[in-house]
């Protein structure tokens, strides 16, 4: 870790990390709102992270999640990672890193000035052993981002209206009576 200088606390005799955080109106930055909830973010975007999900993410002054869930992560048999104990462990001129930490892991949130987005990164604590499921999933209004790209497809998305025309056939895959189907993985 770098830091500019050290501190040693009298409680327990543990160091304690003083470090140089970004300054000015475009900064990134942690707000810690209560001991349930944050918002990190930089002058392009910020979001709220309470209990399992960031939600509002609001990208240049507008809600990019609407209706919609949100980011948050999954992993097998959970109800999701709970966004405990937010702290800045590292920083740089124009960076900050932002971990959150509970029993499994602990999930960073790596966020630049000016940057509309951020680097994620996921360490191990204590996952159980044989999980094979872990999931970084971003649900965002298709009312602000109107097309996609993956490895499968590459155009328009889908409108919540077209999910609610057709029939679920299973975990929020859609039939349509012409016998193509959509999913909110699509």
């Amino acid at each position: 870790m770098r830091a500019s200088s050290m501190l040693i606390a009298l409680l327990g005799a543990l160091p304690v990390f003083s470090i140089d955080l970004p300054t000015g109106s475009d900064a990134p930055f942690l707000e810690i709102i209560n001991d349930k909830t944050c918002i990190i973010g930089n002058s392009v975007w910020n979001a709220t992270l309470s209990g399992s999900y960031a939600r509002p993410i609001f990208y240049n002054g507008k809600d990019i999640v609407d209706d919609a869930t949100g980011f948050y992560l999954s992993y097998q048999n959970s109800n999701g990672f709970p966004w405990l104990n937010p702290e800045i462990v590292d920083a740089g001129d124009d960076w900050i890193d932002v971990q959150f930490t509970n029993d499994i892991a602990r999930f960073h949130w790596v966020i630049h000035r000016g940057l509309a987005g951020a680097y994620q990164y996921w360490s191990n604590v204590g996952l159980p052993s044989g999980m094979n499921d872990l999931r970084v999933i971003h649900r965002l209004s298709n009312e602000t981002f109107h097309s996609g790209h993956t490895y499968r497809k590459d155009g328009k998305l889908p409108t919540w209206d077209l999910y609610y025309s057709g029939t679920e056939v299973q975990d929020s895959t859609v039939q349509f009576s012409d016998g193509t189907y959509i999913s909110k993985y699509d």
